[in-house]
This record gives C-alpha cells, structure tokens and sequence, in this order.
C-alpha cells in the first residue's frame, strides 16, 4: 500500500519540477502507469476517474509543452485579473459616456 502511494507522490513531484527532461518524463509515465495499474488490483470493482485518466496524458503534455510551470493557471492570473477589471458593459468595441454628459452636469 505504502509503494502504491509513492508512486502518485512520486509522479506529483516529478510532474511539478522546475526543469524536465525526457528522463523525467519518462519516470512519470512509469510512476503513473503503476499507480494506475495499481488501482485497478487494489480497486477491482471501481472504475477509472477522469483525473486519473487526465494524469496519464500530462507525460505528453510535458514532452510538448516543457515545465507545468511556464503553462499553468498562476502565470496568467494577472491576465485575467485585468480582463476582469476591465469596463466593457458587455458591448465590445463602445465606450460608456461621461458621467458628467449623461446627468447634464
């Protein structure tokens, strides 16, 4: 049980490294897989969760797109927190008046 565990610990810790290198990306597929097989034998009667099955494809996100890092939420947080502070009334492409015109001020 506790090998079944380091094996998701493992992959965790691989998949969120700094640098990857294809001996990396190797060692998590293999990490993954035997989590994954692992399951099957300790959980004959359930079935595959999507997240699992998401985590096994992350070995070719890496290989594709390099480091979890340079791709994930937190780097474009400052993106959307401008998107979200942005005015647009939801009519792309108009400026709201001035306050001032709109009250005859």
């Amino acid at each position: 049980m506790l090998t079944y565990f380091m094996d998701f610990v493992s992959a965790v810790h691989i998949a969120n490294m700094r640098i990857m290198s294809q001996q990396q990306i190797k060692a998590y597929n293999d990490c993954i897989r035997r989590y994954a097989s692992r399951c099957k034998e300790l959980y004959p009667n359930k079935t595959l969760k999507p997240v699992l099955h998401a985590a096994l494809h992350i070995g070719q996100i890496l290989d594709l797109f390099g480091p979890v890092h340079a791709i994930s939420a937190p780097f474009y947080e400052h993106y959307i927190n401008f998107f979200h502070h942005m005015n647009t009334n939801k009519k792309l492409g108009m400026q709201q008046p001035p306050l001032v015109s709109v009250c005859n001020i």
